[in-house]
């Protein structure tokens, strides 16, 4: 109780740390958010408005063109006047009711339009339209006029031109901008306003629609705030050489922290947003401590009743881990009784039992200490193998005696129905444990007595399984077992010294072994020499100080123990 107690006060110390700190990192945190969404916002419609106009531009360029070469070749004038009444229609069609009509002055005449519609009172001068004397002055580039009302439509209209080959002609196309008030919607909710200006700050678009047509600079219905704000855009631009310029900095309008956020167009147009920052995050601290305090609630109701769950699950913890330990015992006692079963069978195979499990635990330990296949071997994987490896001859049960213990070699028939242990013995492990509380130990189990006679070269038995498609646990008991094997005197065979017995388990790495498993058992030779003083086994180390062979060809194994009697 005194440490739970002790962890729920220094829970709360957190959540009261992690609340300021996060308190104080929130506001610089959303003002990041805030200019990031701002920035994508004036770029996305910046983008809208530069395809608009170069799209205007793309069908300026394709008439002039056209046009220079109709006067080349000397086309008459209702020729000329045909064709940019059509090319007037076809992109109408295409670019809805923003493309007005386009026009021109070609040799003096005026094509597509009558002065006086245009521009009343300059008839007898065509060439004083402010469209063709700035085509003129941009030398065959393409130039936007300033905005002006249309005398026809009375729409908010800009002109595109550029003057011909023969420095005396000018086509020019006229633009609603009508659509620009679109894009502004894309810039407006209700904390923020946009707009689009040229550079000389002429209003074409507003949240307020009563400020289209304005001049923010020159016109007293803007505040200085406001025109202060809007010379900082123009003279940054204006500084600006390479590019479109991109600006967001903060800023106070009409006593209001604001955050203005700008992108230049072609050199020629402003997309301006401005967010009013009181009132976008009054609003977030607002929600924000609001939620803080609901989570501060939530916390200690939680905390009261962990803390009464903690108190009443006691006593209920304490027989639960009684219950389990009571079923984890009675599941090693039918492991040791099983062993014990296989023990009553044959003597030696007793002692067999209880030594591969001595090498097994020598194998696993060293791999953990050095680290080898770290992702299997871990203190529980020793654990499980520890109560795995007696099972593994547990199939033996149902081999009869006169196969079990014949002395002799064993006939195909009967190699075939000792080969059968290992298909029964993980059999009679899933029957008895299908219900086991620890359904991993189990499984290894099932895997130590099913295949650890298979063969790293695949040709092992049940399955033919070959490297690492063997469980590391079966490729572990397959050196312990055949160590023992070796060293042990069987009803067919005498004890191999184990000096020869280790030469021949190394001989059959990478074929009969998996080639890890075998050096980290070559390099176990102290404890297992150790372990066979301790178990009194004279025959293996009779020989052991002696000289021993330094190699042992491949295949050895079967030479010394018949592969039928290898089991």
């Amino acid at each position: 109780m005194r440490i739970f107690i002790i962890a729920q006060v220094s829970v709360a110390v957190m959540v009261i740390f992690f609340i300021s700190y996060t308190f104080f990192s929130f506001y610089k945190t959303a003002k990041s958010d805030a200019f990031l969404i701002g920035e994508k916002s004036v770029y996305e419609v910046g983008e809208k408005l530069n395809n608009f106009l170069l799209n205007a531009l793309s069908v300026l360029n394709v008439t002039c063109d056209t046009v220079d070469f109709m006067v080349e070749n000397k086309v008459s004038k209702d020729a000329l006047e045909f064709y940019l009444v059509s090319m007037t229609e076809k992109y109408k069609k295409s670019n809805g009711s923003s493309f007005l009509r386009i026009c021109g002055l070609i040799d003096g005449k005026f094509i597509n339009e009558s002065p006086e519609d245009f521009l009343p009172g300059v008839k007898s001068e065509p060439k004083a339209f402010g469209w063709y004397i700035s085509a003129i002055r941009a030398g065959g580039a393409p130039v936007i006029s300033f905005p002006y009302r249309d005398s026809v439509t009375g729409d908010l209209v800009i002109s595109i031109s550029r003057m011909l080959s023969d420095h005396v002609s000018v086509i020019s196309t006229d633009i609603s901008i009508s659509d620009f008030q679109s894009y502004i919607n894309d810039l407006t909710d209700n904390k923020s306003f946009g707009f689009i200006m040229d550079k000389n700050s002429f209003v074409v678009a507003h949240t307020s629609e009563d400020v289209f047509g304005k001049n923010i600079l020159r016109d007293d219905d803007f505040s200085f705030d406001m025109k202060n704000l809007v010379g900082k855009i123009i003279t940054s631009a204006s500084s600006n050489r390479i590019g479109d310029c991109k600006l967001a900095f903060e800023d106070h309008i009409d006593g209001n922290d604001v955050m203005a956020f700008s992108m230049t167009v072609r050199d020629d147009w402003f997309v301006v947003m401005v967010i009013d920052s009181s009132r976008l995050f009054s609003k977030i601290q607002f929600n924000y401590v609001f939620n803080i305090v609901g989570f501060i609630l939530l916390i200690a109701i939680i905390i009261y009743y962990c803390t009464q769950m903690f108190i009443g699950n006691l006593k209920l913890e304490s027989k639960v881990e009684e219950q389990v330990a009571q079923m984890v015992t009675m599941q090693n006692s039918i492991i040791e009784e099983l062993a014990t079963l296989i023990e009553s069978r044959d003597a030696n195979t007793g002692e067999h039992v209880k030594n591969t499990r001595v090498y097994s635990l020598m194998i696993a330990k060293r791999m953990y200490v050095k680290k080898i296949y770290p992702d299997e071997v871990t203190k529980t994987f020793i654990r499980y193998l520890r109560n795995a490896a007696p099972l593994h001859d547990v199939g033996k049960i149902t081999v009869p005696d006169s196969v079990l213990c014949k002395p002799g070699q064993l006939s195909d028939f009967e190699y075939e129905v000792m080969k059968n242990h290992t298909r029964i013995g993980g059999a009679i492990i899933r029957k008895i444990f299908k219900k086991s509380i620890n359904t991993d130990a189990i499984r290894m189990a099932v895997e130590v007595a099913q295949y650890h006679h298979e063969r790293w070269d695949g040709n092992g038995y049940p399955l033919g399984m070959r490297e690492d498609e063997i469980p590391l646990s079966a490729r572990i008991l397959a050196v312990a077992d055949c160590f023992d094997a070796l060293v042990s005197q069987r009803c067919y065979k005498k004890s191999v010294p184990a000096s020869v017995a280790f030469n021949m388990i190394n001989a059959e790495s990478g074929t009969h072994f998996d080639p890890m498993v075998v050096q980290v058992f070559m390099s176990l030779k102290s404890d297992v020499i150790a372990h066979l003083r301790k178990i009194g086994n004279e025959a293996a180390l009779q020989d052991y100080d002696s000289d021993a062979p330094g190699e042992v060809r491949r295949g050895i194994l079967d030479e010394v123990i018949p592969s039928h009697n290898l089991t």
